[in-house]
């Protein structure tokens, strides 16, 4: 089994594919209430500042904030604070 390792260089390069896509995808309208996001997990190999870079990069406005970057037992300014 091989080991594959999420790197800046391959993340990247997914956003560049998929911005080849977006094009396409704004043409066929998608109805209102869908609403596409990514979930932090997806850049859990980088600390939060780097994985936020690369979530705006994706130009995303729903994201779904894991553990490793936010913790769950955070209080509610700390919570706050890392939505800033």
């Amino acid at each position: 089994m091989t080991h594959l390792s999420a790197t800046r260089r391959h993340f990247l390069a997914g956003a560049t594919a998929a911005a080849a896509f977006r094009p396409a995808m704004t043409a066929a309208r998608a109805p209102d209430d869908l609403r596409l996001g990514v979930c932090s997990y997806s850049v859990r190999n980088f600390p939060r500042t780097e994985a936020i870079a690369m979530i705006k990069q994706l130009n995303v406005r729903e994201v779904s904030i894991k553990e490793m970057h936010l913790p769950y037992k955070s209080t509610p300014g700390e919570r706050a604070a890392g939505r800033r």
